[in-house]
C-alpha cells in the first residue's frame, strides 16, 4: 500500500513540474537559449499577475544586496502598490531595443490593472554578466 502511494504521488509531482514548465519563468527560458530583456520583462510581470511576489522580485537588479528580512519588505510593498490598482491583470511587451555598449534595454510595455486602467510606459532592463535584471 505505501508503495502505491509513493507511484501516486511520483506521478502527481512530476505532472505538476510539467505544467510549470509549461508556464511560468521555467517556459521563458525554455523557448530559446537566448535570454532577451523582453523575456525577463515577461517573467517578471507573469509573477506580478500571478501575485507571486517573493519570486518576481528575484528578478530584480540588485537584490541580492537585500536580506531576506528586506527582501520580504520588499515584496510585501510591491504587493500593496499594486493592490492598490486592483492588481496586475495583464501585460504586453510593444517593443525592445538594445541600448548602446548592450548593458541596456529599452522595452514599451502595456500594463492593464484591476482597476480597468492602462498604460504604456519604457521600463530599462539592464545586463549584469550574461543576464538580464528588471529595474524599478
Amino acid at each position: 500500500m505505501e508503495k502505491t502511494w509513493k507511484k501516486i504521488l511520483t506521478v502527481v509531482a512530476f505532472g505538476i513540474l510539467t505544467l510549470v514548465g509549461c508556464n511560468g519563468f521555467l517556459s521563458a527560458k525554455a523557448q530559446t537559449n537566448e535570454v532577451t530583456p523582453s523575456r525577463i520583462m515577461k517573467v517578471y510581470t507573469d509573477l506580478l499577475i500571478e501575485e507571486d511576489y517573493r519570486s518576481a522580485v528575484t528578478f530584480l537588479a540588485d537584490i541580492e544586496l537585500l536580506t531576506d528580512e528586506q527582501r520580504e519588505e520588499f515584496a510585501e510593498t510591491l504587493k500593496k502598490e499594486l493592490d492598490k490598482k486592483g492588481g496586475l491583470i495583464s501585460c504586453k511587451i510593444l517593443s525592445e531595443e538594445i541600448l548602446k555598449g548592450g548593458k541596456k534595454a529599452k522595452v514599451k510595455v502595456r500594463y492593464t490593472w484591476g482597476d480597468g486602467t492602462s498604460k504604456e510606459v519604457f521600463e530599462y532592463p539592464i545586463k549584469k554578466g550574461n543576464s538580464w535584471y528588471c529595474t524599478l
